[in-house]
């Protein structure tokens, strides 16, 4: 755990911030009292939920759990992509959670998909929506996927870290206005070269629960002792901007 006076004090400071975590997995393995703990251990006010993917697999009933569970104690809702359908309650999803879709997990996205012309469609279709894609993928299907979603933001997890190369992904991505990245599960040292590179604006704090821990995440970030304009853009406006344009 990273923890010293100076972050204790960084703490005083952001105790009037709006700290949003922007990734947290919500599911039966991790049900909404579970995020609500870390939520008052670490005082953040909002957090952006999806369906961990080991349970949405099997059940894709899980997005209607996350709207409900979300409804019920306030969390901010994204939609797990399943399939290429828009779902007709999509209004009520702030966004969307892209996770190595119809490809192998963590090892080979399937590149195919882009010679189907529905499914080129579908991409499209999203695009027009306006809506934050968290997209996990090898570095070459996100390359092709940011090349159709230009308008959407685009939120690449834990600074690409999961999908291969993250400095390929910043050299990649760095001038792309509608790509972002979350910092969850990454090093200080990493964390603290994205920002060098991309300043504030392009980074969005997030803790991949229940793989990672709420606090200790977000000291990571405290840890590096930036502006106060800087710190409030990363823990919370950063997505808060996104999701409500």
């Amino acid at each position: 755990m990273i923890w010293n006076h100076r972050i204790f004090n960084v703490y005083l400071k952001i105790k009037f911030m709006k700290l949003i975590d922007a990734h947290v997995h919500l599911g039966y393995s991790i049900p909404p009292e579970k995020i609500v703990s870390q939520m008052r251990e670490s005082s953040v006010e909002k957090v952006v939920v999806f369906a961990l993917p080991a349970e949405v697999d099997p059940n894709p009933k899980m997005n209607d759990y996350v709207l409900e569970k979300s409804k019920e104690y306030g969390f901010i809702p994204y939609y797990y992509v399943t399939d290429t359908e828009i779902p007709e309650e999509i209004e009520e999803f702030k966004g969307f959670k892209w996770h190595w879709f119809r490809g192998w997990t963590h090892v080979k996205s399937n590149l195919s998909l882009f010679n189907d012309g529905g499914f080129t469609e579908f991409l499209r279709e999203l695009n027009e929506l306006g809506k934050p894609i968290v997209i996990e993928e090898d570095f070459e299907f996100t390359e092709k996927f940011v090349k159709i979603i230009d308008k959407s933001p685009v939120i690449i997890p834990h600074l690409g870290l999961i999908s291969g190369e993250p400095l390929e992904f910043l050299t990649t991505f760095r001038d792309v206005d509608n790509v972002y990245f979350d910092t969850a599960l990454a090093s200080v040292s990493l964390i603290e070269r994205f920002y060098n590179e991309l300043g504030s604006e392009k980074l969005i704090f997030g803790s991949d629960i229940p793989f990672g821990r709420m606090k200790e995440e977000l000291n990571k970030i405290l840890s590096l002792s930036l502006p106060e304009k800087e710190l409030r853009q990363i823990v919370g406006e950063n997505i808060l901007r996104l999701i409500e344009p």
